[in-house]
Order: C-alpha cells, then sequence, then structure tokens
C-alpha cells in the first residue's frame, strides 16, 4: 500500500504540462453490469430515492488525445463537486477519516466489464493506484493550498502502469471509475443529504508519459464533462476551478517507485 500511495503523490504532483482542450468524457453508469464510458451509456442525470442502504452508483471517466503518446504511463484526475446546499451534506462527506460516510467512496481502472465498443481500455486490469484525496472545507488539503468552497469537494485520483504502452490521438480511452455506495442512507446513522442537488465535474485528466516529452494536460469536455445528482442537467459554461494539490512526492522505498518518481521532477 505504500507504494501505491507514493505513486499516487507522484502523479498528483507531476510539473505542468501543455493543455489540451476539449477532450473529457463523464458518465453515470448505465447498467449494473457494463459500466460503459459515454458513447456507450450516455447518462448525464442521475436520480436516486435515497431509501436504501443497499446498492451504488459508478461515475466513468474516459479521455481522448490530441497527439499520440508513445510511451504511456499513467494518468491524474482532479474530479470537483457541488452541491446546492451552502454546506456541503453529510452524505457527501466521503473517504476521510471521521467522515460520515468514510467507507463510501471507491475507484477502479478495472474495465474488464465494460463494453469496450468504442472506448479502449489501456489498462488490462494492471493498474496501480487509487485515491489521493478527497478534500473538503471540513478535511481540507495541507496549507498553504487554499480548501475547497463549503459546498464543493476534489477527488483526486491517479493510476499508473509499471511498463509503457502505446496510446494513439482520436481514440478514447477508459480512464477511471468512481463509485459511490448507499450505505448511511436510511435508518439509524444515517446521514443527512442523500436528496440534495449536485453537480460533479471531470475538471482535468493529465496523461504522464515515461520521458516526459508526451505529457499532456487534457481539459474541456469532448461530448460530456459534468453529470448531475438528484437534479436536473444543464451545460456548465466551465467546471468548478479548486486550486492546490493533495500530496506531495514522498521519499520512494523500492528501486521501482525511486525510477518512477526521478521521472517527475
Amino acid at each position: 500500500m505504500r507504494s501505491v500511495w507514493i505513486l499516487t503523490c507522484v502523479l498528483l504532483a507531476a510539473a505542468p504540462t501543455v493543455a489540451w482542450a476539449g477532450n473529457l468524457n463523464l458518465a453515470w453508469n448505465n447498467s449494473p453490469i457494463s459500466e460503459g464510458c459515454w458513447p456507450e451509456s450516455p447518462l448525464n442525470m442521475k436520480t436516486f430515492a435515497c431509501n436504501t442502504n443497499s446498492g451504488s452508483a459508478t461515475l466513468v471517466g474516459s479521455f481522448g488525445l490530441p497527439q499520440d503518446c508513445p510511451d504511456f504511463i499513467g494518468i491524474s484526475v482532479l474530479l470537483n463537486g457541488q452541491s446546492d446546499t451552502y454546506w456541503l451534506p453529510d452524505w457527501w462527506q466521503l473517504y476521510n477519516t471521521g467522515s460520515c460516510r468514510a467507507a463510501s467512496l471507491s475507484t477502479s481502472a478495472d474495465f474488464t466489464i465494460a463494453p469496450q465498443t468504442i472506448c479502449v481500455d489501456p489498462w488490462q486490469v494492471l493498474a496501480q493506484g487509487g485515491i489521493g484525496a478527497f478534500q473538503t472545507a471540513l478535511y481540507p488539503p495541507p496549507p498553504p493550498t487554499a480548501p475547497p468552497a463549503h459546498n464543493r469537494f476534489a477527488l483526486k485520483i491517479a493510476y499508473m502502469l509499471v511498463d509503457p504502452i502505446a496510446l494513439t490521438a482520436g481514440v478514447q480511452y477508459y480512464g477511471f471509475k468512481v463509485r459511490f455506495d448507499y450505505r448511511k442512507t436510511v435508518g439509524t446513522g444515517a446521514c443527512e443529504g442523500c436528496a440534495t442537488g449536485m453537480w460533479l465535474c471531470l475538471e482535468n485528466t493529465r496523461v504522464v508519459g515515461l520521458s516526459g516529452e508526451h505529457d499532456q494536460m487534457l481539459t474541456g469536455e469532448l461530448d460530456n464533462q459534468a453529470v448531475t445528482w438528484n437534479k436536473q442537467w444543464y451545460r456548465p459554461d466551465d467546471c468548478i476551478r479548486l486550486p492546490g494539490r493533495s500530496c506531495y512526492p514522498t521519499a520512494a522505498q523500492t528501486t521501482t517507485w525511486g525510477r518512477v518518481k526521478m521521472l517527475y521532477r
């Protein structure tokens, strides 16, 4: 687990790269057995009656490249959320120790059950990584980074391959999955705010190459960059901008991660 944390920090703290617009997609899972990308499962509104503790909702992020990346080795992702309330509801306080639903957020880069009819799986079950941070006003990033606004969260994710592969411009690739389960929605110990309207946006995805020469920062939507929860969907003019990073490079303990760290100085 330590090596995974080091990997996530390295990717999230990587040096700035050239930014390209219009290359991201985000979709709610439209089937409990497929978990496809936006062209395969185009759903941008998720409605949940908030009447059960069973089940979950899944987001799928995908990306396309404006330029080839012949030595692709990983991605780092920023996903932002904003509630219709002044404070982010307890139901959306996730991941952090002591938060109301600390065990209800998970991520994955396993697309074994995805349709793979339009999007291509670059990971092939070999990705390593996960959540770097889930930041809210109650669980802010370390100073001097500014905390998110009271009604916002910032989810930071990173996944990586040990051995690089080639990605081709113009192809849409699966990036990540985010799962919110429904635990603590009703009954004793329930967390308030499940029915609150939310807007979620895939702010950016950094594509990292082994050499650094082909690194690309992707922003803007390819087809659909934002989704809603328990509210009418609308097309935003822009995604929520939350500054700062979740963590900083940590001294690696193995030859493999030490080599990786040197790539992102």
